[in-house]
Parts: C-alpha cells; sequence; structure tokens
C-alpha cells in the first residue's frame, strides 16, 4: 500500500459534505490513505479508531459509529458484509491512479449482492416499494468479531434512493468527466417516484441506456436526473428479465417481493 492517497480539491465545494457533520468528514479523508487499491477498508470500529484516528480523543467508537452511518447514508461509501464488517468508498476509482502491479491485491471482498443484501436486513412484505415509508425500517445492532477482539457496530439501513442517486451520479462522472451536482430536494424526489414504479434494477438498467444513448436531444442535454426522468419511457431496457427473476433485494420484475 502507498503512503498515501490523492485528495481532489473538488471536495471543498461538493455539496455532499456541507451537510456532513465534521466528524464525519475527518473521517471519511483521514481513511483515504488507508484503504486498499480497490478503495475498501475494514469497517470495524476498533480498526478505524486504532488505524485511522488514534490520536483524537474526540473521535471515540461510538462517535466513529455514528459517522460510518452517516457516509453510508450520504452515498459517499458503501457498508456491507454479514455483520457490516466492510465499507468501500464509491468515488475512488475516479479520484485515484492506481497501479495494481505495484500494490498488494485486496484482501476485502467485494460488494456482492449476497453480502447487500445480508447487510441491509430489509425484512419482505407483500408492498410495492412506493408503500414503504424508509424513514420508519429499523437498523439493527449486531457483534462485529475479528482478531482483536469484538466490537459493535449498528448496521446501516440500506436507502435506495440515495443507492441510486449515487449509480447516477457514477455514470454521470464516467460520461461527463467532472461531478454531478445534485438539487437534493427536488432530484431525491424525482428518483424517489421513479422507484415507486421500476425496480432498483431497472433504474440503473435505464440509467446506463440514458448515458449510452446516442438520441440528439439527449445528446444536447446536461444529462441531468429531470432529462433523464422526462425521456425514461424511450430508453430501451437493455435486456428483458428471464422468467423467476429477482433483483438482489427479492423484488420481482414488477418490483414486489412474494
Amino acid at each position: 500500500m502507498p503512503r498515501g492517497r490523492m485528495l481532489n480539491k473538488r471536495i471543498s465545494t461538493d455539496p455532499i459534505f456541507e451537510n456532513l457533520s465534521q466528524e464525519a468528514t475527518i473521517l471519511f479523508t483521514w481513511s483515504l490513505p488507508h484503504l486498499d487499491c480497490e478503495g475498501k477498508i475494514r469497517c470495524n470500529t476498533q480498526i478505524l479508531k486504532g488505524v485511522v484516528v488514534p490520536y483524537l480523543p474526540y473521535m471515540t467508537e461510538k462517535v466513529i459509529e455514528k459517522c460510518v452511518k452517516e457516509l453510508h447514508e450520504s452515498g459517499l461509501v458503501l457498508v456491507y458484509g454479514e455483520h457490516s464488517n466492510y465499507m468501500k468508498f464509491l468515488g475512488f476509482e475516479k479520484n485515484q491512479k492506481i497501479n495494481k502491479a505495484k500494490e498488494s491485491h485486496s484482501e476485502i471482498p467485494d460488494p456482492t449482492p449476497e453480502l447487500l443484501q445480508s447487510c441491509s436486513r430489509v425484512t419482505p412484505h407483500e408492498v410495492k416499494l412506493s408503500k414503504v415509508k424508509l424513514s420508519k425500517v429499523k437498523l439493527s445492532k449486531v457483534n462485529i468479531d475479528n482478531e482483536k477482539g469484538s466490537s459493535s457496530i449498528t448496521t446501516p439501513a440500506f436507502n435506495p434512493v440515495k443507492f441510486a442517486a449515487a449509480f447516477f451520479g457514477q455514470k454521470y462522472a464516467e460520461k461527463r468527466g467532472r461531478v454531478y451536482v445534485y438539487n437534493y430536494g427536488k432530484e431525491m424526489k424525482l428518483i424517489k417516484d421513479l422507484l415507486s414504479q421500476i425496480t432498483l434494477d431497472e433504474f440503473k438498467g435505464k440509467v446506463e441506456a440514458f448515458f449510452d444513448s446516442k438520441d440528439q436531444f439527449i445528446c444536447s442535454t446536461d444529462y441531468s436526473i429531470g432529462v433523464f426522468k422526462a425521456v425514461i419511457n424511450k430508453l430501451a431496457a437493455k435486456q428483458a428479465k428471464p422468467e423467476g427473476w429477482r433483483d438482489i433485494y427479492g423484488r420481482d420484475k414488477d418490483g414486489f417481493t412474494n
């Protein structure tokens, strides 16, 4: 692992950080030098305290636990694993120049559908997403054991709206070469409305089709979420879902879990 990582100066004007606590911002920025070549780190309060912020007395394990939840909910990181024991920084690849031939291979697994599912702790209900009150999803307390001892951390509830927004922002950055600046109040509502009608996997497929489109009108726009919603009906699905298909949250093609 190198002695450090690059911190993009855009962080100073990124609106995401405007709403973050000072403690969460410190944990995010100070974790960067400790990430592996794939932008991952073990998400354990004892490890984060001992490795990232060992000499900041106000950064207690309890504060770190709250910061991890805050970063996850902001869409900056993805917490996953059976016991929420891994954390991936979602903008890592686009902000770092990595020579994997000169770095050790990552020992942390990728966030597979199974690991995301086990982290989300979502209980199936016979309702569409539009009827699920995300604000009432309860967080569960789990114990995390590691070679140095045990520590408890609260599993952040999976927020599909923020996940979808982060996915859109990632594809935007790949297409335009710059960070997408969200109008949070308006655009998060647009995404929530879309997810009440289509599944998260369908949303992702539509986003990919949107940024791959050669349509003259789309290419002439600013590729905003508002434009995406306006043209979503004419974006062809990349492939039909097979019989019995379900997404990583157990929902079928119509959005039902049962």
